[in-house]
């Protein structure tokens, strides 16, 4: 079985790369491709790709990946197709949107995976363009039940063609190496953050759909010993727009709490170390599903704050203990989340190892072996 992988999103390199490599471990003939920036990773696959190579470097300049991707991207992904059993296809955006009706035509299988945004931030319009294109592909993959039911909500005619399976994480065993060798005073030590604040995180990246404003604003309302605990972390490394940074700095200085905006590019030593130093995390975003990082913040034992619409009941299923709330009780959950921590920080003992369970790569790759068995049929 070959399997191209495409997607569109520097962020994703390393959980795409981790999935192929278990992939090609478990005798699949995994490769990924990068359409914006032209990153072709090819696994087992002997396949001549000179003129990638030279297109890739054009693309790195910046005033260029524009006219590449214009000019060359839809022939490139054809011809590259050509090897390949199976094209899957990473977040559901309009790039692909001619691709996969040729792709149809030319009688491959085509399985597209739904990574949650692409899903729960289309409009009506399109929606209704993905409803027509999802009709012409063998298999669509969500990573929760919860996500398939809230699909089928919309595409109920599509349910022959749902299957679940979610991504691993690799970055488990980087966090178990780093508290092995110091925990949470050394990380903190290494990141220069006070050993006598409680560690707040506040949302996983810079996207407006993250509401920090509301989540400042409610921390803002605290009791005053509350606030005087914290030390805050917001993560904006990555997605939504730059110039939402100084727009969120200039909420954290008004709070005279503490605070780390983190914008620059972590190395993964780093971002582990940020999980282990944080002792609560609040998230509040609009959608989500599941994403890695809320999955490492609870490995490390610390307390998750979770909007009670967001998809985890999944987690619940494993019994992995986290809170609730909806935007109108978030300063009365915060406030007896924080007057009683050691109580509830007690109740997330038994999380390590579910989660462990639940999301190691080698225990969640066979899932994904039988949806691409089920695709090649």
């Amino acid at each position: 079985m070959k399997v191209l992988v495409l997607f569109e999103y520097a962020n994703h390199y390393q959980t795409i790369d981790n999935l192929c490599n278990h992939l090609n471990k478990r005798g699949v003939e995994a490769s990924s491709f990068n359409i914006v920036y032209w990153r072709f990773q090819k696994g087992k696959l002997r396949q001549r790709a000179i003129w990638i190579g030279l297109l890739s470097v054009l693309a790195r300049v910046p005033g260029l990946r524009g006219l590449i991707n214009n000019r060359f991207r839809y022939k490139a992904l054809l011809k590259l197709s050509e090897a390949y059993d199976i094209i899957d296809i990473h977040f559901f955006s309009p790039a692909y949107d001619r691709l996969i009706e040729e792709l149809g035509r030319r009688g491959k299988q085509v399985k597209i995976t739904i990574w949650g945004s692409d899903f729960y931030m289309a409009d009506s319009v399109r929606r209704e363009q993905q409803r027509s294109i999802f009709q012409t592909v063998k298999t669509i993959q969500v990573e929760t039940g919860e996500i398939a039911k809230d699909f089928l909500e919309h595409y109920p005619e599509l349910e022959s063609k749902v299957r679940i399976a979610h991504f691993g994480i690799v970055q488990l065993e980087l966090i178990d190496q780093l508290q092995q060798q110091g925990g949470q005073e050394a990380c903190k030590k290494e990141l220069e953050i006070p050993e006598d604040r409680l560690v707040l995180t506040c949302g996983t990246n810079r996207s407006k759909g993250h509401r920090h404003l509301l989540m400042l604003e409610s921390i803002e309302r605290l009791a005053p010993d509350l606030r005087e605990k914290l030390f805050l972390i917001l993560p904006m490394t990555y997605g939504g727009d730059k110039a939402y940074i100084p727009e969120v700095r200039q909420k954290a200085e008004a709070l005279g709490i503490p605070f780390r905006i983190l914008s620059s590019f972590l190395t993964l030593e780093d971002l582990c170390r940020y999980r282990i130093v944080s002792d609560l995390t609040l998230t509040i975003q609009v959608s989500d599903a599941l994403a890695s990082a809320i999955q490492e913040h609870i490995y490390t034992g610390e307390i998750l704050i979770a909007g009670d619409w967001l998809p985890y009941q999944v987690l619940k299923d494993e019994h992995v203990f986290f809170v609730t709330t909806s935007l109108e009780s978030l300063d009365g959950v915060l406030t007896d989340v924080l007057e009683n921590y050691d109580s509830f920080r007690e109740k997330c003992l038994g999380n390590r190892e579910r989660i462990s369970a639940f999301s190691a790569w080698d225990h969640v790759i066979e899932d994904w072996l039988s949806i691409y068995r089920e695709t090649e049929v």
